[in-house]
């Protein structure tokens, strides 16, 4: 669960630091982080609100929508529990891009109902974020790949 948190934590810094860094720039990390903790093998009520607490720490620190983004991470959550069933790296990343594009869709919904934006500039910040998000992805898989072959091999050598 401290691996949970603490990948949590690193995506929310990240989330602050990247724009800043590149301009036009829109981090998915979180979704990213949703994506890879929905396979961990932990208490699912304790993911839940984990994922539910740091959305609305997401909310707080970078938007004026009080638990709105807590919600959309669980439903997020709930989606990557039932589409990844089996191990597969093609399977995770089509997850975390039709997670992105969910992401997006329910976003633009929301800023169309609330303010009056441009649909192309939604449009281009997003395809320009994609190159550097899809790293960030492949990055925290391979490191949780090697996280979870660390605690594998880890337990393996208790039960001799």
């Amino acid at each position: 669960m401290i691996a949970i948190i603490i990948l949590f934590l690193i995506s929310l810094f990240l989330s602050s630091i990247m724009p800043n860094i590149l301009r036009e720039f829109i981090p998915f990390f979180m979704i990213a982080v949703i994506v890879i903790v929905s396979s961990f093998k932990v208490e699912e009520k304790n993911i839940y609100v984990t994922c539910f607490l740091f959305g609305v720490i997401y909310d707080l620190m970078y938007t004026n929508l009080v638990i709105f983004h807590g919600f959309l991470y669980v439903f997020i959550l709930f989606l990557c529990k039932m589409i990844l069933k089996n191990n597969n790296f093609f399977l995770y990343v089509f997850t975390y891009y039709l997670m992105v594009v969910i992401y997006n869709i329910t976003m633009f919904v929301f800023a169309v109902l609330c303010t009056n934006v441009n649909v192309n500039y939604i449009i281009n910040m997003g395809v320009k974020s994609t190159f550097i998000n899809s790293i960030f992805f492949v990055i925290l898989y391979l490191l949780f790949i090697g996280i979870r072959c660390l605690f594998c091999n880890r337990k393996k050598r208790r039960t001799y």
